[in-house]
């Protein structure tokens, strides 16, 4: 089971390694990912030296003693080589992935929280005669690292970037006899299509299936929806699924599925992220709905043409007007439109370009 979706991961596909700020993170998170990668005498806790790939586990495939206790509790790894008290103590180094969602911690469950866990290695650990070296000073004697309570802080919102909430809810990870499964989706995939980002997905099967919802998002956080789509109800036939996303952003957007059954309980399928690099630009609008500003935005591209925009409620009536050059973002203030749904009409030197439907609420 492969966890990608995380806000860490979000951020790292955005950014050329691990050691850049991640456009997506608080300034807490970015201090505690700092503090996390950076070596001990350069002010970090130097928790990459065990924890090293992007799965976050150890290179070293052998078990470390991570100073929990001064003498053997546990023999660990030295149960299985009991003639060389080098193992004594040792264990296998976890992967941090979804660590806030494995509670308790260490081997013996010892730490009931991430807090606790970042305390131990703050001044807690003890002199073993096998604790691992990358915990010792230079004498030889346990690290101390002394942070602060802010980088503790900073540390364990670092730690939990690691969550990746859409592997935990996934229905097909969960107990295959706890409960029939709503949808047996076969794929979901995103392409680039010549008027935007075309989304298919396929069901081998369907039950209670009411409809999906189609979701958007810029970062993986903060998702819009873009439309419904009625599902098959109840069906052991395979179905074919497709939504045109006219208005993608330049670079990276997520997208996900919601199914919702019959008696309105709601299952995120998956999540996904396609790259829009085409030239022409396409512009979107967020947030959508909204109820005082909505931001029209064409990304990375600027735009030297006179562009005019005009509203129109959903009888078709013009309620409002406006005009853009020379910018990439731009807010409209849709305040006094009244509540519903509303068409606005972008004319490029005078010719329709595009139209986007709003909700205003």
């Amino acid at each position: 089971i492969v966890s990608y979706s995380s806000k860490y991961d979000i951020g790292r596909m955005q950014v050329q390694g691990p050691g850049p700020n991640f456009p997506n993170f608080t300034a807490e998170e970015n201090q505690g990912k700092q503090l996390f990668f950076q070596t001990i005498p350069n002010g970090g806790g130097a928790c990459f030296g065990c924890h090293t790939t992007e799965a976050f586990i150890s290179a070293n495939p052998g078990p470390q003693n991570n100073g929990l206790d001064a003498t053997t509790t546990d023999p660990g790894a030295g149960t299985t080589f009991p003639g060389n008290p080098i193992f004594d103590g040792r264990f296998k180094t976890s992967s941090l992935r979804n660590i806030e969602l494995t509670a308790p911690y260490m081997h013996d469950g010892r730490f009931a929280t991430l807090e606790d866990v970042v305390e131990h290695y703050n001044s807690g650990i003890q002199a073993h005669p096998t604790l691992s070296a990358a915990l010792t000073d230079n004498n030889g004697n346990p690290v101390q690292l002394n942070f602060t309570t802010a980088e503790k802080a900073a540390l364990v919102a670092f730690l939990k970037t690691l969550t990746d909430n859409s592997v935990a809810a996934e229905p097909k990870w969960s107990d295959p006899f706890a409960a029939v499964l709503p949808i047996e989706l076969l794929s979901f995939s995103g392409k680039t299509a010549e008027n935007g980002i075309l989304l298919e997905w396929r069901t081998a099967g369907e039950i209670n299936n009411h409809f999906f919802t189609i979701e958007k998002s810029k970062d993986g956080i903060a998702w819009e929806t873009l439309a419904t789509m009625d599902g098959a109800g109840n069906t052991s036939q395979l179905k074919n699924y497709a939504f045109l996303d006219r208005n993608p952003l330049a670079g990276n957007q997520y997208y996900r599925i919601l199914q919702t059954d019959y008696d309105g309980t709601g299952t995120f399928l998956n999540t996904i992220a396609v790259a829009w690099n085409q030239t022409k630009y396409l512009i979107s609008i967020y947030p959508n709905p909204s109820s005082d500003q909505i931001v029209m935005d064409w990304g990375q591209y600027s735009i030297a043409d006179r562009l005019d925009i005009y509203i129109y409620d959903a009888s078709g009536e013009l309620v409002k007007t406006t005009n853009l050059t020379g910018v990439n973002k731009q807010s409209i203030n849709i305040s006094s439109l009244q509540k519903g749904v509303y068409i606005m009409q972008i004319y490029k030197n005078g010719k329709p370009e595009q139209s986007i439907k709003f909700m205003k609420i």
